[in-house]
């Protein structure tokens, strides 16, 4: 930095030029407002000059790439919850036809997981609800299956009847 009267070079720290004493006046650094971000657009690839810039664009895909993943996460979470719920209620196929309940579980687990791997196919929670409530959902047709037919035989017999 330069005094701003004689021009000397000035030390750094100094609060006065030392070749003719006028006090050093700091250059303010101008205050810039940034607009709201809003919607992230496609940018053209990058190729940093620097490890640190490298670093910096790694960073910032990384950023991005996790803020685009958020929604199929949570659907992975409600695949693995409905996989789970339609493999624990395949046991109602054998009260009949209440085995639907299982296998519409179980569906809708599917569904969801099906959406959850295809936006996010790295994301293995999304693929255990898929194969959970594939599980479940083959349980629950046996069962309702083994179920109704204990049920029908039951009535034509004579050991279940309603009154």
């Amino acid at each position: 930095m330069k005094c701003s009267n004689c021009g000397a070079e000035l030390v750094e720290g100094a609060k006065f030029c030392g070749n003719c004493g006028t006090p050093v006046v700091e250059e303010a650094v101008p205050v810039v407002e940034t607009a709201p971000v809003q919607e992230a657009t496609p940018q053209p690839e990058v190729k940093a000059a620097t490890p640190q810039a490298q670093e910096y664009v790694q960073q910032m895909k990384a950023m991005e790439q996790t803020t685009t993943a958020a929604p199929s996460i949570k659907k992975s979470i409600w695949s693995l919850i409905l996989g789970i719920a339609g493999l624990g209620s395949s046991w109602t196929g054998f009260l009949g036809p209440f085995g639907l309940i299982g296998i519409i579980i179980s569906i809708i687990g599917l569904i969801i997981g099906g959406k959850a791997k295809k936006e996010n196919p790295g994301n293995k929670m999304g693929k255990s609800g898929w194969v959970l409530a594939l599980i479940g959902l083959i349980l629950s047709a046996i069962f309702t299956i083994i179920g109704t037919i204990i049920w029908v035989t039951a009535f034509r017999e004579g050991v279940v009847y309603f009154k």
